[in-house]
């Protein structure tokens, strides 16, 4: 069994943070699953899942305590029961949070938004790329069509230079 503390003040309060986010599950589950959560000790859950975190991570400072707030914040979201219970019932391990990206833990309401964000704007640049490619074809058509009166006129100016010198001469 994995102890709840480690005697580092920041790892204890990760821990701390983890056990009340876990602590949530049970409130949050449908009555079938209530046995299993009673079944999962959040705080061996949060222990194990902060120890995966320090051992991934390091300790609670310099560039790795932004991380570690992304975590701490999508396992407290209440928004975000999901990612919670996946977490309790061991379906994402401490090892594959450390390693999940934000939009992976968002919930799934946050995930939709950004799918929809991302679909917008991909939609957006290809209409632009569209816009640019029929621009050019217009550019490219009215070149073409400048590039043939102009070889137009120079057969003309050719021929009356021709007739030019055939009657001066």
């Amino acid at each position: 069994m994995i102890s709840t503390t480690t005697g580092d003040s920041n790892r204890d309060k990760v821990r701390e943070i983890l056990h009340k986010s876990l602590s949530k599950v049970a409130n949050e589950v449908v009555v079938e699953m209530k046995e299993l959560v009673v079944s999962c000790d959040s705080w061996t859950v949060a222990a194990s899942v902060e120890s995966a975190m320090f051992e991934k991570l390091g300790s609670f400072e310099g560039t790795q305590k932004a991380k570690y707030r992304s975590i701490l914040f999508n396992m407290g979201d209440s928004s975000n029961p999901d990612l919670r219970r996946k977490v309790m019932f061991g379906e994402i391990s401490g090892e594959r949070l450390v390693t999940m990206e934000k939009e992976e833990m968002a919930s799934h309401k946050i995930q939709l938004q950004v799918q929809n964000i991302k679909e917008k704007a991909r939609v957006r640049e290809e209409n632009r790329v569209k816009s640019m490619m029929m621009f050019q074809s217009d550019i490219i058509a009215d070149g073409s069509r400048i590039l043939s009166e102009h070889r137009v006129r120079i057969s003309v100016l050719r021929a009356k230079q021709g007739k030019d010198k055939l009657i001066s001469g």
